[in-house]
C-alpha cells in the first residue's frame, strides 16, 4: 500500500535507478496532483519538474493597459517576461513540495511552440525512461513518444492508465499486434541514413520526423519535400501583390509560397539540430502539367 492507502502492485516498473519526470503545467489545481501522485506511489530518490513554456503570442487589453514600453513588438516582449516569471513561481512552489517530502528535485524549464511536441522532444534528446503526465496531454505523447519511456497517465489525482515500453533495443520499433498475437519489428541498420518525406502540414509532418529522430537514432536525416507550385492566385492574396499583369502576378505569389515553405522546413532543420543529428535538406520542385485557368 502506498501513502494514499492505494494499491500499487500495478503501477510497478522494474529499474528503480531512473529519475521520474513530472510533466507540470501553470495550472496549480489540474497539475499538482500529478507530482502528489508520483511521490505517493513511485517513491522516487529523485523528482524532475519538467515544465514546457509557451509564450503569448498577444497581449489582452486589459494587461496592455498596464506596460510601461512603447511599441507593441516591445510591449509583447515585457509582457512575456512578466509572464514567465509568474510561470517561475508556480514552478518553484512545485519545488518546494519536493522539498517537504524530502524528495531531491531539479526543475527542467524550457521554451517551446507545443507544450505537447516539446515533451516528445525532451524525451527523444534526454533519454527519459519514466514521465509522469496529466491526461490532457496524454494523448499525444503516449502516441508519439520513444518506445523506450514508461508513461503513467494522471488523471483528477488518480492513476488511469500507463504506456507501458516495448521490450527490444530502442533502436526497433514494434507495431500494434498482428494476427495470433505476434509482432512485426521495424529495424534499422546504422550504416544507412533517414530519409524523412514531410509536408508544409506541420502538425502533420512534425511528428513523422521526431519518431524517426527517437526510433531510429540516426546518423543523419535527409529531409525530403516535393514542392508543388501553386498555379493560381487565391483573390484575397492577389489583394497584397504588387505585379502588374497575371503571369507576373502569378510567379510573384509562387515566389512568396516558396518562401513560406523554406521556413517550415527550416524549422524541421533545427528539431535535428536539437536532437544533435546531422541533417540535410532535398527541395524538389514539380510542376504539375496542366493549363492554367480561372479568374480572380
Amino acid at each position: 500500500m502506498d501513502k494514499a492507502g492505494r494499491s500499487r502492485g500495478s503501477i510497478s516498473y522494474e529499474d528503480d535507478n531512473d529519475d521520474v519526470y513530472v510533466a507540470m503545467g501553470v495550472d496549480v489545481e489540474e497539475s499538482q496532483p500529478n507530482l502528489t501522485w508520483a511521490l505517493s506511489n513511485l517513491t522516487p530518490n529523485k523528482v524532475c519538474i519538467l515544465h514546457v513554456h509557451v509564450p503569448p503570442l498577444s497581449i489582452p487589453f486589459r494587461s496592455a493597459m498596464f506596460l510601461k514600453t512603447v511599441g507593441r513588438e516591445n510591449r509583447l516582449r515585457e509582457y512575456q517576461e512578466i509572464e514567465r516569471r509568474k510561470v517561475e513561481r508556480v514552478i518553484n512552489g512545485y519545488l518546494r513540495i519536493c522539498v517537504q517530502e524530502e524528495v531531491a528535485a531539479e526543475i527542467l524549464f524550457f521554451t517551446r511552440d507545443s507544450i505537447e511536441k516539446g515533451i516528445i522532444e525532451f524525451i527523444c534528446t534526454h533519454g527519459i525512461k519514466k514521465l509522469v503526465i496529466g491526461a490532457k496531454k496524454a494523448g499525444y505523447v503516449c502516441k508519439y513518444a520513444p518506445n523506450f519511456c514508461y508513461i503513467w497517465v494522471i488523471s483528477q489525482g488518480f492513476f488511469s492508465y500507463s504506456r507501458q515500453i516495448h521490450q527490444g533495443s530502442p533502436n526497433t520499433y514494434q507495431k500494434p499486434q498482428q494476427e495470433a498475437g505476434e509482432r512485426t519489428e521495424l529495424s534499422y541498420d546504422d550504416d544507412h541514413h533517414v530519409y524523412v518525406a514531410i509536408g508544409e502540414d506541420v502538425e502533420e509532418s512534425e511528428p513523422n520526423l521526431i519518431w524517426a529522430l527517437c526510433n531510429l537514432k540516426p546518423k543523419q536525416i535527409c529531409i525530403l519535400h516535393v514542392h508543388v507550385p501553386p498555379l493560381d492566385v487565391p483573390f484575397r492574396s492577389a489583394l497584397f501583390l504588387k505585379s502588374a499583369g497575371r503571369e507576373n502576378r502569378i510567379k510573384e505569389y509562387q515566389e512568396v509560397e516558396r518562401r513560406k515553405v523554406e521556413n517550415i522546413v527550416n524549422g524541421y532543420l533545427r528539431i535535428c539540430d536539437q536532437a544533435g543529428v546531422l541533417s540535410v535538406f532535398f527541395f524538389l520542385l514539380f510542376l504539375l502539367n496542366r493549363k492554367m485557368g480561372g479568374n480572380w
